[in-house]
């Protein structure tokens, strides 16, 4: 039992198991339970979802910033394709960024304001039918979203 102890923390070091934070994504089509790693160090703020070989349907990684601000994204050695939402400071989605593409290292920048980004697998913004104006519920926003 000791030695599947130590493996499970060594893989969780390594990033490949997490607890995740539960969240769900409301849209028109209805509240998606979602599965979020959401960033808390500058090295993880750094690295997103850089070297992984796979994200799981309805899981993805949150960023949140102290303060809004045109969020930019690039996908430096990055392996499989994303999605990216970003959000205001309620959870309310301000620009969507669909289909970006795996070790593209130009960079794009959202042209609203945002304090968080959520990454997911490509191809979820049209999965769950995601416009501006929908939300994420987690704790890291405020509750009083409509």
């Amino acid at each position: 039992m000791k030695h599947v102890t130590h493996l499970l923390l060594y893989l969780f070091s390594l990033g490949f198991l997490n607890a995740g934070e539960s969240a769900f994504l409301v849209t028109t089509q209805g509240e998606f339970p979602l599965v979020l790693e959401v960033v808390k160090t500058p090295k993880a703020l750094q690295d997103g979802l850089m070297f992984r070989k796979h994200v799981p349907d309805n899981h993805g990684m949150l960023f949140v910033f102290e303060a809004p601000h045109n969020l930019c994204f690039w996908m430096k050695n990055t392996y499989v394709p994303l999605d990216i939402l970003h959000f205001d400071d309620r959870g309310v989605v301000v620009e969507l960024m669909p289909a970006m593409k795996p070790h593209d290292l130009s960079v794009r920048c959202a042209k609203a304001l945002g304090l968080a980004a959520l990454e997911f697998p490509a191809g979820s913004i049209k999965k769950f039918n995601v416009q501006v104006g929908d939300r994420l519920k987690h704790d890291s926003f405020k509750s009083d979203a409509k």
